[in-house]
């Protein structure tokens, strides 16, 4: 996983310490974290200490946004397969799904993708009723993928504002 790791494994110290490094990448890798943390027992999905009977919802639907949305959208239907309905997650890179749609947004600022893969979350998740199972995802990155700028607020000054912030990274 360590690029190099012969060259940097110089001592018994080093190899523990480049050990240590690699457990921690690989836990908190996120379909990893899905995996760990979601099943399907028959007809309830199982989310840590809470369980859902899907019998009671006509629709089970994923939302969401941010770097980690994609990986995450993937376990889930990998979990879930055909009881996973539909969905949508604003990413900054594209990948393959079966089921949810992927929109590309900008990050770390958003842009037109970001504003038009919200706007497509919101159409999903206005849609909704109390037979809907609404899975929610948002990961590092969501405010920016995940733009909905109110009316009076244009993207540009959206932009504008994240990029004064002493938060923003580039």
């Amino acid at each position: 996983m360590i690029e190099d790791r012969e060259r940097l494994a110089r001592s018994p110290v080093h190899e523990a310490a480049l050990d240590c490094i690699e457990a921690g990448i690989e836990a908190a890798d996120p379909a990893r974290a899905i995996r760990d943390a979601v099943s399907l027992e028959g007809d309830r999905l199982v989310v840590d200490d809470d369980a859902y009977d899907l019998g009671d919802y006509d629709e089970v639907l994923l939302l969401g946004g941010g770097k980690a949305a994609g990986a995450v959208a993937v376990a889930l239907e990998s979990i879930l397969g055909d009881r996973l309905s539909r969905g949508a997650v604003v990413v900054p890179d594209p990948f393959g799904t079966e089921r949810v749609e992927v929109f590309v947004g900008g990050h770390p600022l958003p842009d037109e993708g970001s504003v038009e893969g919200a706007r497509r979350l919101l159409e999903l998740a206005e849609a909704t009723d109390e037979r809907t199972l609404v899975l929610a995802v948002v990961t590092g990155g969501g405010s920016a993928t995940l733009a909905a700028p109110v009316e009076g607020v244009s993207l540009a000054d959206l932009r504008a504002t994240i990029a004064e912030t002493p938060f923003h990274r580039t």
